[in-house]
């Protein structure tokens, strides 16, 4: 990742700016955090902020990570809440930080109304990333990241953290070849009395447990995901995102049960039995039949390789000095046990103390920069003032010269329009009906360009060309016996006006090629649909309320008029068509695609 440039971390604007810049040009944020830690990348975002690559510039530009806490809460309990949970995790962090296998905690920032922590940068790849390259893991390489994996967890259970998001993007195999547990972002501190606590659902799915998703982990939370992990890692079988679910070749989802056996097997692979029983009781559904400890899958890998080595010898009764030297063995381990407890709170206390003088180094250079850093604040925005102000003058330019440009072309397309709309009034063909309805308001709102008002129109007329008041009163009849010289005439005008885009035979020309044929006696579901879908009345499987419909020249063949379908819409305020169907059932009707099928029947009997 280049180092030429410095990320501002103001989420409202992350400019990059030059690398020796102290202040955001675009903004005036400062640049480094703690006036030591400078952004120059972006390596990853969710729900709980922001992560970011960072070098350390009073350690010789040293490589770091700053994550940026952005919460989500609203109100401001809300917000004072997550700022104290943050702020306890960056105390776990810290406590977690002396183990080889967890990224370092090397500080935590308050600044400009924003907290940070900034941890030691990890070079390596993740599990993920491995897979990348290999597809499947061996059972022997699997059985090492057990090994590898499940003192770490032992520890951070012991210090009563659970980390919750265990996967293979979350595992790094550093240089020197050992796994290194990250993102801590999620973890969950639990009571020294009971390993479990009840909160935000955290986790990913394909990974996390049945409980995880209600808000509650236990220790064998962490552990469930180790085995799905494994079971991934062993087969090259990831979940997928597909339409919005999670696809999952491990997980038959109607039996709610792991398959990874049967890919196993399908794949040509063999595992021994005792990594078999390890997985299986690791993926156990209910908690309480998992293991309850890391300490337990260690001891129970160790003691089942022991049991194959040994076999089962006949005769193993141990001697007395097999006793002694078993009884003298315990003692030593436990008086090591103790040493290596005393040892690690020893290390514990000094890293307190470390963590207590860097941050009292930090507030005095922090206090001797803070008069020089103002002064070059105030100059950074003298000359970006000055700047913005030239800026300004050139935008002001250009925006009146972009008003007169707008207002001739606005003209133009007045004088087009005009000349549009007069051509396209005179109606080539003869306006017929045999009811006495004078059209002329509706050619002229088709003429305009007026769809919505035109549709409406549309629907008035045909109401008087049956002697109807209301849509709700036209039944089969009135339909089957409509005047063709006024249905042709309505036809005819929408056709003309919107160049074949829109009109009656259209449309029933678009019915039959969906697959009806012959009289439209037998409502079809299916083709009603598709005759939906094809006209635009239809959106994602849902029939559209009549205000959403397209009342443009735009809009798909066949798409306008609505009368029919729409017209009791068209007459009170819009219903869903869900209302529209009731209403059609409560009258007796067989479907609600109904009055548009006869009105096809009529078209064709019209002849036109």
């Amino acid at each position: 990742m280049a180092l030429e440039i410095s990320q501002c971390l103001n989420p409202d604007c992350l400019y990059k700016n030059q690398p020796q810049t102290k202040f955001c040009q675009r903004c005036g944020s400062k640049l480094l955090l703690a006036d030591r830690y400078r952004a120059i990348g972006l390596l990853g975002q969710g729900g709980f902020g922001r992560t970011w690559k960072a070098i350390d510039l009073h350690r010789l530009d040293t490589p770091c990570v700053i994550k940026q806490f952005l919460p989500l809460q609203q109100g401001k309990a809300a917000i004072e809440k997550a700022t104290q949970l943050f702020r306890q995790e960056a105390m776990r962090l810290r406590d977690l930080g002396k183990h080889s296998q967890i990224p370092d905690l090397l500080a935590f920032v308050d600044q400009e109304g924003k907290l940070y922590l900034v941890q030691e940068f990890i070079e390596g790849k993740t599990l993920r990333q491995e897979m990348g390259q290999s597809s499947r893991f061996s059972e022997e390489k699997v059985r090492d990241i057990l090994a590898d994996l499940l003192p770490v967890l032992d520890f951070i259970h012991q210090h009563q953290v659970i980390h919750r998001d265990i996967k293979p993007d979350n595992i790094m195999r550093s240089p020197s070849g050992s796994l290194v547990l990250i993102d801590f972002g999620v973890s969950k501190q639990t009571s020294a009395s009971v390993l479990s606590q009840v909160g935000t659902v955290t986790g990913t799915p394909g990974y996390a447990p049945m409980e995880q998703t209600r808000g509650i982990v236990y220790p064998s939370s962490d552990l469930y995901s180790l085995g799905v992990t494994c079971i991934r890692l062993l087969t090259g079988c990831l979940p997928t995102e597909k339409n919005g679910s999670v696809a999952d070749e491990l997980f038959d989802s109607r039996k709610l049960r792991w398959v990874w056996r049967e890919q196993l097997q399908s794949q040509g692979q063999r595992i021994s039995q005792v990594l078999d029983s390890v997985l299986d009781k690791l993926l156990q559904d209910l908690p309480e039949a998992r293991y309850q400890t890391a300490a337990e899958v260690v001891a129970e890998l160790e003691g089942q390789r022991q049991t194959q080595k040994r076999g089962s010898p006949k005769g193993s009764e141990k001697t007395a000095r097999e006793e002694k030297l078993l009884a003298v063995a315990k003692k030593l381990q436990g008086n090591l046990k103790e040493k290596e407890k005393a040892i690690a709170e020893l290390k514990k206390r000094l890293r307190i103390r470390e963590l207590q003088l860097r941050d009292l180094q930090g507030c005095f250079k922090q206090k001797e920069s803070d008069l020089e850093a103002e002064k070059s604040r105030q100059q950074d925005l003298e000359n970006r003032i000055k700047a913005e102000k030239s800026q300004r003058q050139d935008l002001e330019k250009h925006i009146v010269s972009l008003e007169e440009e707008i207002e001739r072309l606005k003209e133009e397309v007045r004088a087009l329009d005009k000349q549009r709309i007069t051509d396209r009034r005179i109606f080539p063909g003869s306006i017929e009906s045999s009811r006495g309805i004078d059209y002329s308001r509706l050619l002229r709102l088709l003429a305009d360009g007026e769809w919505k008002e035109a549709d409406t129109e549309t629907a008035r007329l045909m109401l008087a060309v049956m002697g109807k008041q209301g849509w709700w009163q036209v039944k089969n009849k009135d339909v089957k016996h409509f005047a063709c010289k006024d249905l042709s005439t309505i036809d005819r005008l929408w056709s003309f006006y919107s160049d074949g885009g829109f009109g009656l035979l259209l449309q029933k020309e678009i019915y039959e090629s969906l697959g009806s044929s012959g009289r439209s006696n037998k409502y079809d579901k299916k083709i009603w649909e598709a005759f939906g879908d094809r006209v635009g009345w239809r959106d994602k499987g849902d029939w559209l309320y009549y205000e959403n419909l397209t009342f443009s020249i735009e809009a798909p063949k066949g798409h306008l008029p609505s009368t029919v379908l729409y017209g009791a819409t068209i007459e009170k305020p819009p219903e869903p068509f869900a209302r529209l169907v009731e209403a059609f059932t409560v009258r007796g009707l067989t479907s609600v695609g109904w009055p548009m099928a006869r009105l096809f029947d009529r078209v064709k009997d019209c002849g036109f």
